[in-house]
């Protein structure tokens, strides 16, 4: 894997977690002023539709950090499937970095989304921008299971490129 890749995927991983550990701080810094009934949760239109104790402020930040510990975890899987396809073969379009380059952006996407503008709005106690709600629902959620897809299929073209190796194709 090249040195470029590698930046590149240590970056993100290290934006992801900036937000998640600056969003934290904030939720240190405003926790104690924050109502003992607190909304939590948003409904199809943005506005609170669960009511909890502010003990859930929590709960954003605990989706961000499994989150990112799932995406860390699929990531680090990706480095270690063993490919060894010549480029060009027809085993060769699904690459180790496509995989870590999706990895990147959903990493990207759910802090932005679950640290930042899920937990300002909760931190806040203001309804979720309408925006922020589809692209959860369009993008971040449907981007977990395609990052997954990607790395399985990855390894089954691993698997088939190094069987079709050898066997001499």
């Amino acid at each position: 894997m090249s040195t470029k890749t590698n930046k590149i995927h240590y970056i993100a991983a290290g934006i992801a977690w900036a937000i998640f550990l600056i969003s934290a701080v904030f939720l240190f810094a405003a926790y104690p002023s924050l109502p003992e009934e607190i909304g939590i949760h948003f409904g199809p239109d943005g506005e609170f539709d669960i009511i909890g104790g502010k003990a859930w402020a929590f709960y954003p930040y605990a989706v961000a950090l499994i989150s990112l510990a799932v995406f860390g975890a699929l990531s680090f899987a990706a480095r270690k499937v063993k490919i060894k396809t010549a480029a060009g073969t027809k085993y060769g379009i699904i690459s180790r970095e496509l995989v870590l380059f999706l990895l990147d952006v959903y990493k990207l996407i759910f802090s932005l989304f679950f640290a930042g503008e899920w937990a300002y709005s909760v931190l806040r106690q203001q309804a979720l921008h309408p925006k922020a709600a589809v692209v959860a629902v369009d993008i971040a959620f449907p981007g977990l299971i395609l990052a997954a897809a990607a790395l399985i299929i990855l390894a089954i073209l691993s698997k088939k490129a190094r069987k079709a190796q050898s066997n001499g194709i």
